[in-house]
């Protein structure tokens, strides 16, 4: 927004850019809506778009606490995580409805290094990153408890190298410069 500003972008052009940079957190939660209300009919459909609604409702309620409008942004690749761990885990074992088809193992690891550059985004969306693991011990309908865990430690890994490697660098000029990796996020 204060590049926006300083550009000299008007109030309603800037407020239009940032509604158009939020449109990237619909399939997402349009993806975790699916998930959680299974269903073929126009009830369900209806249901989802209310979900859907309601959760870009904190939008509005963010702002009047001027909560700044990046952190939805930071949030982003942690909500595309927690759409690939879902559709992985499948509806089919969270709601006991029939089997549907689950993702394969690789969605694991891609929802981990998201979790991670979301983590590297935001250092408070690790609280969140921590439990992503924990949707995968579902896991799909008929999966032994150890490929649930083995699911579980690859996402953690993937979570740390999503880290890791969107983080690193600029950790580590942080700490040459400041002697502290983390140092202008958490106060020195």
């Amino acid at each position: 927004m204060y590049a926006l500003t300083t550009a000299g972008v008007s109030g309603q052009q800037a407020g239009v850019i940032l509604a158009l940079l939020h449109f990237v957190l619909i399939p997402p939660v349009w993806g975790i809506a699916k998930v959680l209300i299974p269903g073929e009919g126009w009830e369900y459909s209806v249901l989802r778009i209310a979900g859907v609604t309601l959760s870009f409702s904190s939008i509005l309620i963010l702002k009047a606490f001027e909560v700044p409008g990046n952190d939805l942004l930071s949030c982003a690749p942690l909500l595309y995580a927690v759409d690939l761990a879902l559709k992985h885990v499948g509806a089919s074992t969270l709601m006991s409805t029939a089997p549907t088809q689950t993702s394969s193992g690789s969605g694991v690891i891609v929802a981990g290094l998201l979790a991670g550059l979301s983590v590297a985004f935001k250092l408070s969306n690790g609280f969140a990153a921590v439990f992503l693991p924990l949707i995968l011990l579902w896991g799909p309908q008929g999966s032994t408890l150890i490929a649930r865990v083995k699911s579980m430690a690859g996402c953690a890994v993937a979570i740390t190298m999503g880290f890791v490697l969107s983080y690193g660098y600029w950790g580590y000029l942080l700490y040459r410069e400041f002697g502290s990796p983390l140092f202008p996020f958490i106060g020195g």
